[in-house]
């Protein structure tokens, strides 16, 4: 009898060993995984704000000072912003100034150093690089990047010595957009994405650094954009508007001089 309970019981810790190594595999399989796309993406609205805060915001205007490659003069540059995806931007160097617009279908150009005064209609990849929310770009809101779109966790990576979760969304045009997000903060730490210049396919980096709060926003106050891995420009913002007074017509392309 003693001999057949003490079998028993050895049979019964023997199982018992084997279900609890199962759950502990089972445990740290899950726990290696990290978090689901979903999970990163709410980790970064609550980062930046959370949506009670980011909701209420229509239109952001940016002052800042501009260094385009190894060029030691900068360049000022006010830019307007209203979702989903409008434009202005006023940019003025020692060679005179640029206005730029997109009013959600056309992207359109005024640079009086081409020789032309009148505002031009750019090209179709323009507009539809810009076609993308550039005000929740410009405050890092993923959800809002992302949204309608084909997106996937690619694992974990780093950005200059920062862990980061790599997300990939994909565009119905086909055009992929590649994000970094820290995974201590949730903030973005780089984005990525192949563009189209003058019929050759190039490689757009973008490093969004030193995040500030501003009426419980967090965005970032300092971008560096690279192209095909060379510095293009590095912008400090100098000043944020949240919902400033925006004029209806402002993104609109203008009429010609003498043109109804």
């Amino acid at each position: 009898m003693k001999t057949h309970r003490h079998s028993r019981l050895t049979n019964f810790f023997v199982k018992a060993i084997w279900v609890l190594s199962l759950v502990s595999c089972w445990t740290s399989t899950a726990s290696s995984q990290g978090p689901t796309v979903d999970q990163v993406i709410a980790g970064n609205e609550a980062a930046i704000g959370g949506l009670d805060v980011l909701k209420p915001i229509e239109e952001i205007r940016l002052t800042a000072n501009v260094t385009f490659g190894s060029n030691a003069d900068s360049t000022s540059m006010v830019v307007t912003m209203k979702r989903p995806n409008l434009m202005y931007t006023v940019t003025t160097s020692s060679a005179g100034k640029v206005i730029s617009g997109f009013d959600g279908t056309t992207a359109w150009l005024v640079d009086p150093q081409t020789g032309v005064a009148a505002p031009l209609a750019v090209g179709q990849s323009t507009a539809s690089n810009m076609s993308s929310p550039q005000m929740d770009s410009t405050l890092g809101y993923l959800r809002a990047m992302v949204a309608g779109q084909a997106v996937q966790m690619i694992g974990s990576d780093e950005v200059n010595s920062i862990k980061v979760y790599h997300i990939r969304a994909t565009r119905s045009d086909g055009n992929i957009f590649d994000y970094y997000i820290d995974q201590i903060t949730f903030l973005i730490a780089k984005t990525s994405t192949q563009i189209q210049q003058r019929g050759v396919m190039q490689l757009i980096e973008s490093y969004p650094t030193k995040y500030q709060k501003l009426n419980g926003v967090t965005l970032p106050y300092s971008l560096d954009v690279r192209v095909a891995g060379q510095p293009a420009f590095e912008m400090q913002i100098q000043q944020v508007e949240l919902n400033p007074v925006v004029d209806a017509g402002l993104f609109n392309m203008p009429q010609p001089s003498g043109g109804k």
